[in-house]
């Protein structure tokens, strides 16, 4: 077991690697009332062409999202609100418990490595295909939405849960994160009584090449309630916590709700008050999103071009630099506070790059202002930008 300390956030880290493979992270908190722990799986929405013990598999849409949701339908979880995430690259089980953790992890370790699957069927409404990404990427399976849909779900079998289980929720594949008032030589024995057993190979089949700039530029389509817009920047993939955090940064310096330019925007009443920025990155694929209300969006695409050029080839200064810089360690700092969210974070960043999470700190302030300007240059471009257009249906 290995200690890590983190001064400049207040936190000490345990990690280690099993026997069985199984990565575990453990973050103290003593006297904290309950203690939450999460189990991630490296298995999303965008693993359905997978090669498992040598035979090829075309996955029906939603197989992860149904998976996560069976593992935490384990009659011994109830207790303990069980809950999963599923991303496109990554599954999450987690619970959080009062009292005693002892028995609560074993029943989640258990849940997700060899416990009967439940004979549950979730569901949830269709959603439809994300046109942004689909103006964005050529690969269908970045477009489709995580839960897949009905028909496709219907097409699951208990075999097929079982083989994705025995394959993907081996341990050697598993991260194990809790957060809470634990011992973590006491939490790493408990881990390690997971047995260890052979690990089925698994080769994931990869889409075809992606081009750099955007499937299309605009898109424009009627939706339900006011008018809307969404703006997309295809990014190169990031393949680690380092890239993942220049990203952050390149775009908040444009898109960012703090951004010079989006307040001007939203001082004018081109933007609306609910703007907002997401960064998806990931070793696969990466992109900005920005979304809310306008009454001139392609103007406003336009202004944030203009805006991303000018920082891009004219400079950033370094004082806007270190503000930006500051944001964002700032936010990165606020998910600490949040046992669920870090222990996330913790999972996700383990199970994509091998790294700590909490090494944000440190890599943050490693990132140059050099590097951002060269992430806006190759990001923010028409060519690789998608604007969708919702206008109102009846307008």
């Amino acid at each position: 077991m290995k200690e890590r300390n983190y001064p400049a956030l207040g936190e000490r880290c345990y990690c280690d690697t099993l026997p069985s493979g199984l990565s575990v992270y453990v973050i103290p908190r003593p006297g904290m009332r309950v203690t939450h722990a999460l189990v991630g799986v490296p298995f999303g929405s965008l693993d359905a062409r997978v090669t498992i013990a040598a035979r090829r598999r075309t996955l029906p849409a939603g197989t992860a999202w149904v998976l996560g949701r069976v593992l935490m339908s384990a009659p011994d979880l109830a207790p303990y609100h069980p809950r999963a995430v599923t991303l496109p690259d990554f599954t999450g089980c987690s619970i959080t418990c009062s009292g005693g953790w002892e028995r609560p992890l074993r029943a989640l370790l258990h849940a997700v490595y060899d416990a009967p699957l439940a004979e549950v069927h979730p569901d949830t409404p269709d959603q439809g295909e994300d046109a942004l990404m689909k103006g964005l990427y050529q690969d269908a399976l970045l477009c489709q939405p995580v839960q897949g849909t009905q028909r496709s779900r219907a097409r699951l079998t208990p075999e097929t849960l079982n083989q994705c289980r025995r394959a993907f929720c081996h341990p050697s594949r598993l991260t194990l994160c809790v957060v809470g008032d634990v011992e973590p030589q006491r939490a790493i024995q408990l881990a390690a009584a997971i047995p260890i057993t052979p690990s089925p190979k698994i080769e994931r089949e990869p889409g075809e090449p992606e081009p750099p700039q955007s499937v299309e530029q605009e898109i424009v389509c009627a939706a339900p309630g006011r008018e809307r817009f969404a703006l997309g920047f295809k990014a190169e993939p990031t393949p680690t916590l380092r890239q993942a955090l220049a990203l952050e940064l390149a775009s908040e310096t444009v898109l960012g709700r703090h951004a010079p330019l989006v307040e001007q925007l939203l001082r004018e009443g081109l933007l609306e008050t609910d703007y907002r920025l997401e960064v998806r990155a990931h070793p696969g694929f990466a992109c900005l999103t920005c979304t809310g209300a306008s009454r001139d969006p392609a103007a406003v695409a336009d202004r944030f071009l203009q805006e991303g050029v000018s920082l891009a080839w004219s400079g950033l200064s370094d004082a806007v630099f270190q503000r930006v810089k500051k944001r964002v360690w700032g936010r990165h700092l606020l998910a600490l506070d949040d046992p669920e969210r870090l222990n996330l974070a913790l999972a996700r960043t383990h199970c994509a790059t091998g790294t700590c999470y909490l090494d944000f700190d440190r890599l943050l302030g490693e990132i140059t202002r050099q590097e951002t300007q060269t992430l806006l240059q190759e990001t923010i471009s028409a060519q690789r930008s998608c604007l969708l257009i919702l206008h109102s249906k009846g307008a």
